[in-house]
């Protein structure tokens, strides 16, 4: 080999375009099947096509490469010249590509009246789909935008035809790996309603029933092969439980219960799926923080929930996140009867829970954490810590290393300004980003901010995302991540209860 492009060891190289070695001699392009060349990062095998042209050796990726990440280019001893020249040794080049950067925000929703409860869902293309709760008048709606191309386009309605919408919609959005969404809401009393996105038509479908009446909460989660899960806690004056619902084959079916309908509590749920729709289900119980499986061989949930929390703690408000391989993290919040809620988190692998959840913080107010998962079952999980400094609230942050456990805590934030995050996300390679609202001391007239964290370091980067004004009582934001690395930050944003706009910027 003469030469390479880019060139062994290189950094800052370009996510797109072909990376071309060449060589002395003329290549035998019949020599070039699959398994001559292979691109390696710690993601896994990129999928490439190779190619020759006179003595180059071309090869293609097959979608854009993870930003900020060491990729290896093997070249096996299969090449040959054309004349019949062999290569001594195979060829190994390594190089590392360019970090993304959040992009100046744009508006995805300015309609007049209040926008909140802003979900986005990124594609493996970076296009992106955002949902929210439109009020229209005296009226609440589901709208919807498209990111296509570097732009946002025109807003809809998707909800017409679903019925009033539930005081609390619990909106919730989730994406499949060819780009399709479906969206999930409360209406009526309780109804749980799902719209289908489809992104070869770029039209959302009318709105299904799933399931009717009397639940409180919806949680989607929907895998790379379309599969999708739902699950709702039915809240009643009698009834108090977890149903579940599934999507496949182009039809859902509701499962029925999950948990037993005798307890005095079951609520706050959350659901995640590995990569062919097998889910984990978490909620609270009276007891604590339980845990259910859903197989998709059996079409059926674990036959009774798992305790993962210390029996009888006071553990609320659970999360779980889960890689396409099914490993899991739950993270939740624990009063041990001080003033303080611990943060505490668990990890799921192999079938089985931890024995003991590892206590990661405090907080006074542990309602915003948030916990996220890589391809290796690394761990990022993010909350806001008011007990370090009484009186004063910053988001922190602590990483999870196969092999090595839970490292320390980082600050997300820096600065003299209080920080409140509302969600953390990696991609494949363990990189990490996050959303996040600075407020000073009046806790008002605040601004949002995105994160950055690459895998290799601890330290956060921020980006000031938007001047439009926060009011404590509206912001919301949430942030996703699609499978190139490529991600999204959305919120709402505005200085009084009557007017909030959607506002969005893409990392890239």
């Amino acid at each position: 080999m003469i030469s390479s492009t880019p060139s062994n060891g290189a950094n800052d190289v370009a996510r797109e375009g072909d990376l071309v070695l060449t060589f002395s001699a003329a290549l035998d392009p019949t020599t070039v099947t699959k398994g001559t060349a292979e691109l390696q990062s710690v993601a896994g095998a990129q999928s490439i096509v190779a190619s020759t042209s006179g003595k180059d050796l071309s090869i293609r990726p097959s979608g854009k490469l993870l930003p900020a990440t060491s990729y290896k280019l093997d070249v096996s001893t299969q090449l040959k010249g054309s004349a019949g020249e062999a290569l001594a040794t195979a060829i190994e080049a390594t190089f590392t590509t360019t970090d993304g950067a959040f992009q100046p925000f744009e508006l995805a929703e300015q309609n007049e009246g209040k926008a909140t409860e802003p979900q986005i869902a990124v594609a493996a293309n970076g296009d992106a789909v955002a949902v929210w709760v439109q009020q229209v008048g005296a009226v609440a709606q589901i709208w919807a935008n498209r990111y296509v191309a570097g732009a946002w386009l025109a807003a809809q309605r998707i909800d017409a035809g679903a019925g009033v919408l539930a005081a609390l919609p619990d909106l919730q959005l989730g994406m499949d790996a060819e780009g399709k969404a479906i969206a999930a809401w409360l209406a009526g009393s309780g109804d749980a309603w799902v719209s289908h996105f489809s992104a070869t038509t770029g039209e959302w479908q009318a709105p299904v029933l799933v399931e009717d009446g009397d639940n409180a909460e919806v949680r989607l989660a929907v895998a790379r092969n379309g599969r999708a899960v739902l699950v709702m806690a039915r809240l009643t004056a009698t009834e108090q439980t977890i149903v579940a619902a599934r999507f496949a084959n182009g039809e859902w079916r509701v499962l029925g219960e999950i948990a037993p309908n005798d307890l005095d509590f079951a609520g706050n749920p959350q659901v995640a799926t590995d990569a062919v729709g097998n889910a984990i289900a978490v909620w609270t119980q009276p007891e604590g923080i339980v845990a259910s499986r859903y197989d998709v061989q059996a079409d059926d949930w674990d036959d009774a929930p798992t305790a993962i929390s210390p029996v009888d703690a006071r553990s609320t408000n659970a999360g779980i996140a889960m890689n396409a391989s099914g490993a899991a993290f739950a993270i939740w919040s624990q009063d041990e009867g001080s003033e303080d809620d611990q943060i505490r988190a668990s990890r799921y692998v192999d079938g089985v829970w931890d024995a003991e959840p590892t206590l990661l913080g405090q907080s006074e107010n542990a309602l915003l954490r948030s916990i996220a998962i890589d391809a290796r079952g690394n761990a990022l999980a993010a909350w806001n810590d008011n007990v370090t400094e009484p009186g004063f609230t910053r988001a922190l942050s602590r990483r999870y290393t196969v092999g090595a456990g839970w490292g320390d805590a980082t600050p997300i934030s820096e600065g003299d300004q209080q920080s409140f995050v509302f969600q953390v996300v990696l991609d494949a390679s363990g990189n990490a980003l996050a959303v996040w609202a600075q407020f000073g001391e009046a806790a008002t007239a605040g601004h949002m901010f995105a994160g950055r964290q690459v895998s290799t370091a601890l330290q956060w980067t921020s980006t000031p995302l938007s001047p439009l004004p926060l009011d404590d009582d509206t912001v919301l934001a949430r942030i996703a991540i699609g499978a190139s690395g490529d991600g999204h930050a959305i919120w709402c944003g505005g200085a009084d209860d009557l007017h909030a706009d959607i506002a969005a910027s893409p990392f890239r």
